[in-house]
């Protein structure tokens, strides 16, 4: 009887510990800083608020969102990784990690597109920083 009751503790344990991802869902501050080979000056960081979910935990940027699309997601812990494609005038793929702790979020993301100009590859960076804020606003 005893062991069995051991047994129980230890399972609760572990399935209360799995619920703790550093991952909060809500609101969240995301700062996104741009770099671009061959630009001559770096472009300012851009701030966002939005909302994010266990199952979207990808920052986007809202004004080229609705031509992207998060294709591959994988999140483990407070660890996120994504591919996303977006179509349009310039199509666009992308590559992108994160970590979540707590109320902090730190990510690179990698986008390959052709240059307007050219018609030759062309890559740029993001490096993105956020603060979560609270509760996702209702609609």
């Amino acid at each position: 009887m005893r062991t069995h009751g051991w047994k129980i503790v230890l399972l609760l344990a572990s399935v209360a510990l799995a619920d703790r991802s550093p991952f909060k869902e809500g609101k969240w501050q995301i700062t996104v800083q741009m770099e671009m080979p061959g630009m001559p000056m770096a472009m300012p960081p851009m701030t966002t608020t939005q909302c994010l979910t266990k199952k979207d935990m990808v920052p986007r940027d809202p004004q080229h969102s609705k031509d992207c699309q998060v294709v591959d997601m994988k999140a483990s812990g407070g660890k996120v990784s994504w591919k996303m494609r977006c179509t349009g005038r310039r199509p666009v793929e992308a590559t992108g990690e994160g970590t979540y702790e707590g109320d902090t979020f730190h990510g690179q993301m990698t986008m390959r597109m052709s240059d307007p100009r050219s018609g030759r590859p062309m890559e740029m960076k993001q490096t993105m920083s956020g603060r979560w804020l609270g509760a996702c606003d209702s609609k």
